[in-house]
Formats: structure tokens, C-alpha cells, sequence
């Protein structure tokens, strides 16, 4: 199967216009378009970073979980590759202006993901467009493991019958890529910066006056509880940290079982670092056979 997006990427270069970004080098080493976009991050604080970026994972979850569009990989003139996070236009107009922004920073985020571990990625690609072939798998996998920091960007269009019946995306636009990312972004800081503050509160305070503290205390132990097994392989399960800390942070100081939920926090942060560990070590593993591989 062959996307319409394919097609027009390379006939048309509305993806992006990789075939013409001549500037972008395909190691890591910061260009001018990456160093533009390193800038721009400066105009937000870390925690605002942070933040917009588990937005935007979120937004683009529920999404991806909606429609199981893939990301969309493409090979341009010297073998550069990149990839083109696909969303419905319709969804793309309806989303504030904040989430546009959150998802432009997963999808930058997800540069280091997906060259860290290309193949779910790539496979998610290849189910859906069938490209590449499994003849060339191997070099398009070591093609993606190599991609620069700025070959990214946010594709909309419709999704579409193919010829077969089967699914596919024929794109319109790209709202947003790596080149016009810090003017996206910085048209929008101070509205998305209020805008982040303000929700997080509401959004903590309407979760807080949900259930009792105590309710909140029986949650939060039983998310620490659900799947956890550190000692499970091939990667340990740490419990639904994220949903644990959202309750026990939603218990009032005043409450009696403030003292507990504390403690609980701890844990919570301890389980949390350990993932964090054993994640950056699959990163580092992963990064060193890259590096014996010669990819």
C-alpha cells in the first residue's frame, strides 16, 4: 500500500520540504535549524517544557488510540530521513492553541525516542503504508537510527479510502516543523503559559474536591499496586505511579491522612527514579550498539 502522503512528499515536498533542507545534517551535531529551535526553548521554563510535553503525549495518545494513524517516515535527497507526525485536520482546528503547541514539543521529543528504538516505529509504518519492503528494512532502519534533531514536523490532512479499501492519509498541510517551530511556539508563550498555569490548577482543584482524602489515600494504594513487579523482565513494572501521585497530591494539608500520603510520596518518587534509571540505561545500550553497528 501506498500513501497518498508518500507521493506528494516527494513530488511536492509538502511534508517539511525535507528534499530541500540542505542545512540539516544527519548527525547530531546541532545545525542552524536546531539551534533555532534550542533558542526558542529558552522563552519557556523547564517545568513549562515538561509539562506541555506530557500534554502533548497525551493529546497525541488519545488521538493515535482514535484513529492508529502511525508516524509517517520519508527519505529525501541524501538520505535524509525524517518523519511526519499525522493528524486528522479536523482534530488539529478543534485542539487549543496550547495543545498545538504541546504536540509540537512530544513530536520534537520524539526524535530521541524513535532513534533510540526505531523498530516499533518503523513496524507501525510499514503495517500501515507497507513501505518499506522487508528487503529494505535493515538500511531503513539504520537510515532512522541517524535522523537529525530537526527532521520532524506535524502533517494534517484527511484520512482517506485507498485503492484497496484500506486506510490512508492523503496530507494538506504542515502547520508545524522544526523550521517554523520557535515562531509557532513563541507567537503563543505568554497565552500558553497562563494557560498551563490556570488549567493545571483547575484541573487539580475539580480532582481534589472529587472524593473524600481518605477515598484519594485507597486510590492512590491501589495505583501503586497495579501492575507492579520490579522484578519482571525484560523491563520491572513500577505500579501507576502517575495515577498515585495525582491522588495522594490531591490530599489537603490539614487532613489526617496528609502525614501518610506523604510517605507514600516518597515511595512514589523512589519507583519513579528506578524507571527513570533503567530507562536511560536502555538508552544508553541501545545508543552504544548503534555506535558498534556503525549505523
Amino acid at each position: 500500500m501506498l500513501m497518498v502522503i508518500t507521493s506528494q512528499v516527494k513530488d511536492q515536498g509538502t511534508t517539511a520540504n525535507y528534499e530541500n533542507k540542505t542545512d540539516i545534517d544527519v548527525n547530531t551535531t546541532p545545525s542552524s535549524t536546531q539551534k533555532g529551535i534550542a533558542t526558542n526553548k529558552k522563552d519557556f521554563s523547564e517545568f513549562e517544557i515538561k509539562t506541555a510535553t506530557r500534554r502533548g503525549e497525551n493529546v497525541y495518545d488519545t488521538l493515535t488510540s482514535k484513529y492508529h494513524l502511525p508516524l509517517a517516515f520519508h527519505d529525501g535527497l541524501g538520505n535524509k530521513m525524517g518523519f511526519s507526525m499525522l493528524l486528522p485536520l479536523r482534530e488539529w482546528n478543534n485542539v487549543s492553541k496550547q495543545d498545538q503547541i504541546a504536540l509540537s514539543f512530544f513530536a520534537e521529543h520524539l526524535v530521541s525516542l524513535v532513534r533510540a528504538n526505531p523498530d516499533p516505529y518503523v513496524l507501525g509504518w510499514q503495517q500501515f503504508a507497507g513501505w518499506p519492503t522487508d528487503s529494505e528494512y535493515d538500511d531503513f532502519i539504520k537510515k532512522v537510527a541517524r535522523m537529525c534533531d530537526g527532521c520532524w514536523d506535524i502533517t494534517v490532512g484527511e484520512i482517506v479510502k485507498g485503492d484497496r479499501g484500506q486506510p490512508d492519509f492523503e496530507d494538506s498541510d504542515a502547520p508545524v516543523t522544526s523550521e517554523n517551530a520557535a515562531q509557532f511556539r513563541q507567537s503563543n508563550q505568554k497565552a500558553f503559559a497562563k494557560s498551563i498555569k490556570e488549567q493545571d490548577a483547575d484541573r487539580a482543584a475539580e480532582f481534589a474536591a472529587s472524593m473524600s482524602p481518605s477515598d484519594h489515600l485507597v486510590k492512590a494504594k491501589e495505583a501503586m499496586e497495579t501492575d507492579y513487579d520490579p522484578g519482571a523482565r525484560p523491563e520491572p513494572r513500577w505500579g501507576n505511579t502517575a495515577a498515585a501521585r495525582s491522588h495522594l497530591e490531591a490530599i489537603p494539608r490539614k487532613a489526617p491522612e496528609y502525614v501518610e500520603a506523604q510517605t507514600l510520596l516518597r515511595e512514589v518518587a523512589r519507583r519513579e527514579q528506578q524507571d527513570m534509571k533503567f530507562k536511560q540505561e536502555v538508552i544508553r545500550q541501545m545508543q552504544r550498539i548503534i555506535k558498534e553497528r556503525g549505523y
